[in-house]
């Protein structure tokens, strides 16, 4: 008699590495849900990295095929009871959503109960403190998630968008290339308009290149009536921050954090130089995190360092 095998096996039977780390942190079968969740992170980071598409690798069938166990997963079992899939989904604020989303193949499969259950939940939840950091959705929905309201599916575009802008208060956004980054109901969205996918609130998620990483700079110069230079130079990248008010907007030097500091270069009243280093994987280029009480590198720059790096320096 075959015994058809729970998603928790057959991932651990398909996958050695998985297996072992689960048995080396002696997780059991009925808690490995949560523990692939985590182990699932730098998974999710590498496919945020790299997925803007590529030829196909030995790597890219590996994903694929912890993708179509993932996806076997959410449907099988998980989304096939309804009142779990609510209240206590089986991977963690529905990171396998994520995963699956970051995938041009995989997009056009998703658990479509699961997904529009997380749509609902960001329209309607109360506050800033109910929403998942890091969590992806689709372009087409996101206006009915910007307005708090559910709104018949449209294509995306800017007149759309700036009609739904002016029913939320206090927002700003900054639209250049393939990307866009808006601030509105407390929140950041990193909008990937060939992707068609919007980032909401990315605060563990790396930095994936140079272009997400220019916009970034601008936007939070401009919201502090800054101009801002972006100079890659080989292993560095270079950024230059021009106040236009006659009040300088940056905090005293001797104010910062000790952590801040390291990226510094050059300091006045109207004008700061920053610095950070990059390494060059086999596609694109990224940015690294300095870690000053080590003098070393360490991991890769995320977008909630970023944040906080300019929150620091601007009073």
């Amino acid at each position: 008699m075959n015994i058809k095998k729970s998603a928790p096996e057959r991932l651990k039977e398909s996958n050695p590495v998985i297996d072992h780390l689960s048995k080396e942190s002696g997780t059991s079968d009925k808690n490995l849900v949560k523990f692939l969740a985590k182990v699932d992170e730098p998974f999710m980071q590498v496919l945020s990295i790299a997925f803007n598409s590529r030829g196909a690798t030995e790597d890219e069938t590996i994903w694929h095929q912890m993708l179509a166990e993932r996806l076997d997963f959410c449907k099988n079992d998980c989304e096939s009871n309804r009142v779990v899939c609510i209240l206590r989904p089986k991977c963690e604020d529905r990171r396998y959503l994520d995963i699956l989303m970051l995938n041009d193949e995989f997009r056009k499969k998703l658990p479509e109960f699961c997904y529009g259950t997380r749509i609902d939940h960001l329209i309607k939840a109360e506050s800033r403190e109910h929403i998942p950091n890091d969590i992806y959705i689709l372009l087409d929905d996101f206006i009915s998630v910007l307005t708090r309201k559910k709104q018949k599916k449209r294509p995306f575009s800017s007149s759309l968008l700036n009609k739904a802008l002016k029913s939320v208060k206090k927002s700003n956004y900054l639209k250049e290339s393939n990307y866009m980054v808006i601030e509105a109901n407390e929140l950041q969205y990193l909008v990937f308009l060939s992707q068609g996918l919007v980032l909401v609130n990315p605060q563990k998620t790396i930095i994936p290149n140079l272009d997400v990483f220019t916009i970034m700079i601008r936007f939070y110069a401009e919201k502090n009536d800054c101009t801002s230079k972006v100079i890659h130079h080989g292993q560095f990248v270079e950024v230059i921050l021009q106040s236009r008010a006659k009040k300088s907007p940056f905090r005293e030097l001797g104010k910062l954090p000790l952590e801040i500091l390291d990226y510094i270069t050059e300091y006045s009243s109207g004008q700061i130089g920053l610095e950070f280093e990059v390494f060059r994987p086999k596609k694109g280029l990224r940015l690294v995190k300095k870690d000053v009480r080590k003098s070393t590198l360490s991991m890769s720059l995320t977008f909630g360092e970023l944040k906080f790096i300019f929150g620091s320096i601007f009073s």
